[in-house]
């Protein structure tokens, strides 16, 4: 009796050591690679995707085995790129609401890999309710992805990875990649700052400035004018150039602190700032309210040709009125 106990003592424990392995291993879908089609040249190295661009709109789709996004919630691609991903976007195929990979919003979003094209493994976590809420609740048939936008460029996807909860430790937020200050003036009667900026996992919305806490101030000009031209040059990988002017006595009397920054398509506001600098420190020399000045106002400049120069944001703040020239290369 006491052995017959024991063996089913045994049975039993091995059961739930199998059921709890079976749960572990459901809580994350690895995707099959082999299954992809696209607009490049698929070759396959190891269990790997390798997309080499051949033309335009670059693209490819990796087809996926109904999975349920009310219970797999997120997906963690591990990709490499040797060029600048395209311009377009993250899609999702399902069962029912986009069959087809149409533009329905809710079922696409950025592709968050910018400023990685430098041959080595990233990563970018997807939320299924964040990024693509349309697909929440249905059953996902396909992912297609955006390559590298430049000709014999190459885009390797390592693995594609459905989870449950977010993953541990995996940040795909928004930050600043890249920063060039070609022009920083913080002495004088006009502050100038000019200069490139590349933010990986986003793109950029905006261009804007930020005086001490006050809310930053952003442009919504489209156009690349000729001086952000002059500063940055044609490198494509320069893809956002900034160009801010600001005068001292527009600023109230004493030291400010001036951030340069960014707002990306998902709404997050980044500083732009040199390493290891935090701002910039300019003096203001504007009159304290019910003096009267030494010399008449500044007018402001004319704008001229819009493509060339145009006031981006005139903002009020406490401490007085700043005038910034924003420019941003738009291709």
């Amino acid at each position: 009796m006491k052995k017959l106990l024991s063996v089913v003592i045994v049975l039993a424990l091995t059961v739930a050591l199998f059921a709890f392995a079976a749960g572990a291993e459901d809580d994350t879908i690895e995707v099959d690679l082999e299954y992809a089609t696209g607009n490049i040249d698929i070759e396959y190295d190891d269990g790997k995707l390798i997309c080499t661009t051949t033309g335009s709109d670059p693209w490819v789709s990796i087809t996926v085995d109904e999975i349920d996004t009310s219970v797999y919630k997120f997906f963690t691609v591990r990709y490499s790129a040797t060029e600048e991903v395209g311009s377009n976007n993250t899609y999702l195929q399902d069962t029912e609401v986009n069959t087809g990979y149409s533009g329905t919003a809710g079922t696409w979003a950025p592709h968050r890999m910018n400023g990685t094209a430098d041959g080595a493994v990233h990563e970018v976590t997807y939320s299924i309710e964040d990024n693509f809420p349309k697909m929440v609740n249905t059953k996902l048939t396909g992912v297609r992805f955006t390559c590298c936008g430049a000709m014999d460029g190459v885009f390797t996807v390592e693995s594609l990875v459905f989870s449950k909860n977010a993953p541990g430790g995996v940040s795909s937020d928004p930050e600043v990649q890249t920063v060039c200050f070609d022009v920083a003036t913080t002495e004088g009667d006009t502050f100038s700052f000019r200069g490139w900026v590349v933010v990986a996992h986003d793109t950029i919305a905006d261009l804007g400035y930020r005086i001490d806490n006050e809310d930053a101030v952003f442009s919504s000009l489209n156009e690349r004018s000729a001086e952000v031209s002059a500063v940055i040059g044609s490198d494509p990988a320069k893809t956002n150039g900034f160009i801010v002017e600001l005068n001292a006595a527009d600023l109230s009397a004493g030291q400010h602190t001036v951030h340069v920054v960014v707002k990306t398509t998902s709404g997050a506001i980044l500083d732009v700032n040199p390493e290891g600098q935090d701002g910039f420190v300019v003096t203001g020399t504007a009159a304290e309210p019910g003096t009267v000045p030494a010399t008449e106002p500044e007018t402001a400049p004319a704008t001229g040709d819009m493509t060339v120069a145009v006031f981006a944001a005139v903002a009020v703040l406490a401490m007085g009125a700043a005038v910034v020239f924003m420019k941003k290369r738009a291709f």
